[in-house]
């Protein structure tokens, strides 16, 4: 009598092998054999990441509030770019993959603003100065400097 195995058939079950491969194959841009695949992002360091977050989020503070900018000293900076690191990680976020263009306003937004401020106060101090300088304006009493007309007290009520 031959011994004879058959297969039996596949169940629900035993495809999870190659689906666990998988995902690992995502999560750690290995392939099961332990190759590298190619066209994996970099990781990414979350650690420096919330550093550079701070900074920007520090100079954008300074940059509207020079005061409330003081209060981030580089030890404060430290601890909260500590505590904000598994935050971003968490999220997987990162201010970097932000548009380019969200991040020149959120960068030069409060320069630009502080600047405006700045350009109208000058501007109001010039106004005020020219408005001090200029002559005063000719009244009706000056222009007339021919000889004098008698006139009616009412016609004064009435501009010449």
């Amino acid at each position: 009598m031959a011994d004879t195995q058959t297969a039996a058939p596949a169940g629900p079950l035993d495809h999870l092998d190659e689906l666990a491969a998988t995902v690992d194959a995502d999560a750690t841009g290995t392939l099961p054999n332990g190759e590298l695949i190619a066209d994996q992002p970099a990781p990414v360091d979350y650690a420096t990441e919330a550093a550079a977050s701070v900074d920007m989020f520090a100079a954008l503070v300074g940059g509207y509030c020079a005061p409330a900018g003081a209060l981030f000293t580089d030890d404060k900076k430290k601890s909260i770019a500590g505590a904000l690191a598994p935050v971003l990680e968490k999220y997987g976020f990162t201010f970097g993959a932000l548009p380019p263009e969200i991040t020149l306003l959120i960068v030069a937004g409060p320069v630009l603003y502080q600047s405006s401020k700045l350009v109208a106060a000058q501007m109001r101090q010039e106004q005020a100065v020219a408005k001090a300088a200029a002559p005063a304006p000719a009244t009706v009493e000056t222009i007339n400097t021919g000889p004098e007309v008698k006139r009616h007290p009412q016609e004064k009520l009435y501009p010449a």
